[in-house]
């Protein structure tokens, strides 16, 4: 075994020291950043429309900013995308759920 004992103390050897830190680094590792993306696109497609963002809005209490769409819909295609929107998304584009 690579652990022995002097005293009150335990001493590890490299390999469980370093595995020893790494699940305390895990464990107080910072929660991941909300995702507003996902939590707004209700139905799933990848892109938030206007009643998605609405219903958002009213669900907290506020009226949709006058100038979002002007800010986000970038191509003024009517949708926002994942790409196109400046708030808090996670790392990478959602998966779009497909109609069967």
């Amino acid at each position: 075994m690579s652990t022995f004992q002097r005293g009150k103390f335990i001493f590890l050897s490299k390999d469980y020291y370093d595995v020893a830190i790494d699940l305390i680094v895990w464990y107080y590792r910072p929660p991941p950043p909300p995702n507003f993306f996902d939590q707004i696109d209700l139905n799933k497609d990848g892109v938030l429309d206007k009643d998605e963002i609405e219903r958002y809005f009213q669900d907290l209490g506020h009226e949709v900013p006058e100038q979002l769409w002007e800010m986000e819909d970038k191509n003024k295609d009517g949708v926002i995308s994942w790409e196109e929107f400046s708030g808090p998304k996670g790392d990478s584009p959602p998966s779009v759920k497909e109609d069967l």
